[in-house]
């Protein structure tokens, strides 16, 4: 089965800034571990980019008002649901948004599908309508 990719945003609260700041020193792996886990319990599995230091998780901190970015895989909208109902059932979670992606290829091929139907449908704004 091919899997869909997910971008996922998410962001904690300032209890959830408060506990890992208290924590003194943390590691990645500690961090990621649980969050990996819990996606290949629902078939899933963070992606990662290539590098020649080896494969890094695609799991970002970025600066702006996302917490946390992420792209990860699953076989089906159910299992993607799940995974973004059990992080925002966490305490120091604020929000999760999941946004289903198209590869390129795939996207190029909806715009290529666009294209090819585009003249089948007039909205509101084109003059179809008398306005």
């Amino acid at each position: 089965m091919t899997m869909k990719y997910y971008l996922v945003r998410c962001d904690y609260n300032a209890s959830a800034w408060n506990e890992l700041l208290a924590q003194g020193k943390i590691d990645s792996e500690t961090r990621l571990d649980p969050v990996t886990k819990l996606a290949e319990r629902l078939g899933g599995r963070f992606g990662s980019l290539n590098t020649d230091d080896g494969p890094i998780i695609a799991k970002w901190v970025p600066f702006g008002s996302t917490d946390l970015l992420a792209v990860v895989q699953f076989e089906d909208d159910r299992n993607a649901r799940a995974f973004s109902i059990a992080i925002s059932a966490e305490p120091g979670v604020k929000n999760v948004e999941m946004t289903p992606m198209l590869h390129f290829h795939e996207a190029v091929d909806a715009i290529n599908a666009a294209g090819a139907t585009r003249n089948s449908y007039a909205a509101p704004g084109r003059g179809a309508y008398g306005d």
